[in-house]
C-alpha cells in the first residue's frame, strides 16, 4: 500500500479516498490542515499537482494586492511550472535547474520585493491561498510551541525548505511534498 502519511489514520482516509480526493478544489485543499494537504497531494499524479499549483497561484494573483514587480514574479513562478513538471522523471532529470531557479527566485522576493521569509513560505511552501490560514498555522504552532511540524515524519528539504527553524537530514517514511512547489523529495525532518 502506497503510503502518504505516517499518521495511519490519515494515510488509510487517503488511500481509501484517493479516486474520490482527485475531485478536490485548491479551495477546499487549503482549508485543510498541513498534513491532510500533504498526505491528499502526495496522492495525486502529476498532472493534478501541477493543476492544484496553478490553481492555488491564479487565486494568489486574483485576490492578493501585490505590487506591479511582485505580480510579475509571481507569474514567473506561474510559466515555471510547466506541463511535466511533477513527473518524477523531470524532476529528477530538472533538479540543478530547478534548484537554481527557487534560489533566484526566493533572493529576488526577498532582495528586491522585500518579502519576509514568512511571505516566501506562503507562496511557495504551503498551498493556503489566504494569508490568514497560514497565520493561523504560525498562531497554532507557537502556542503548542513547536515548530513548524514534529518528528513523526519527513518534512522538509535540508537544502530548500522553509522548516521555521531547520532541518536535518535522516531517515524518511514520506518522501514527496516538500520544497519549492512541493516538488522535492524530503530528505530531513524540521527541528
Amino acid at each position: 500500500m502506497a503510503e502518504f502519511s505516517c499518521d495511519p489514520v490519515l494515510n488509510d482516509y487517503v488511500s481509501a479516498n484517493k479516486e474520490t480526493l482527485k475531485q478536490i478544489t485548491i479551495s477546499e485543499l487549503a482549508s485543510s490542515d498541513l498534513a491532510f494537504q500533504q498526505a491528499v497531494f502526495r496522492s495525486f499524479d502529476a498532472v493534478k499537482k501541477r493543476e492544484i499549483w496553478l490553481n492555488k497561484i491564479q487565486i494568489l494573483l486574483e485576490t492578493q494586492e501585490y505590487s506591479e514587480d511582485a505580480y510579475l514574479h509571481i507569474t514567473k513562478l506561474f510559466d515555471y511550472i510547466s506541463v511535466g513538471f511533477f513527473e518524477k522523471d523531470n524532476i529528477d532529470s530538472h533538479s540543478k535547474e530547478n534548484a537554481e531557479f527557487a534560489s533566484d527566485w526566493i533572493k529576488y522576493a526577498k532582495n528586491n520585493l522585500g518579502w519576509s521569509n514568512k511571505d516566501v513560505a506562503f507562496v511557495i511552501y504551503r498551498l493556503y491561498t489566504k494569508q490568514d490560514q497560514f497565520n493561523a498555522e504560525l498562531n497554532s504552532l507557537i502556542k503548542i510551541q513547536q515548530k513548524a511540524t514534529t518528528n513523526s515524519e519527513c518534512n522538509c528539504n535540508s537544502s530548500t525548505d522553509f522548516c521555521f527553524g531547520s532541518c536535518n537530514a535522516g531517515s524518511c517514511a514520506i518522501s514527496s511534498a516538500c520544497g519549492f512547489a512541493w516538488s522535492q523529495e524530503c530528505n530531513g525532518v524540521c527541528n
